[in-house]
């Protein structure tokens, strides 16, 4: 466990949000469906948002590499040595 980890796991920490009209009616429609509290809803939805965020980066990087030509022919290019090496 990270010094950050340790930290966070003793000491949370505390944020003020501003929710608009339509934010504060779906967090509560949220909180009755799951069960679970504000806290809880808010820090499963911004983490699944982060993770979310990652792979459409990683997508959007996934999608360049495949559309670039010379990075193509480079992957070609391993793949082919590879299936030299096979052992079968």
């Amino acid at each position: 466990m990270s010094a950050l980890q340790f930290w966070y796991a003793f000491c949370m920490a505390q944020l003020a949000v501003r929710f608009d009209e339509p934010a504060t009616i779906a967090l509560e429609r949220l909180v009755q469906r799951h069960g679970r509290g504000q806290s809880q809803i808010i820090r499963e939805a911004v983490i699944e948002y982060e993770k979310n965020d990652l792979l459409a980066m990683m997508r959007a990087e996934s999608e360049s590499i495949r559309n670039d030509p010379r990075e193509r022919a480079e992957s070609d290019q391993v793949l082919a040595d590879m299936r030299s090496r096979r052992a079968w």
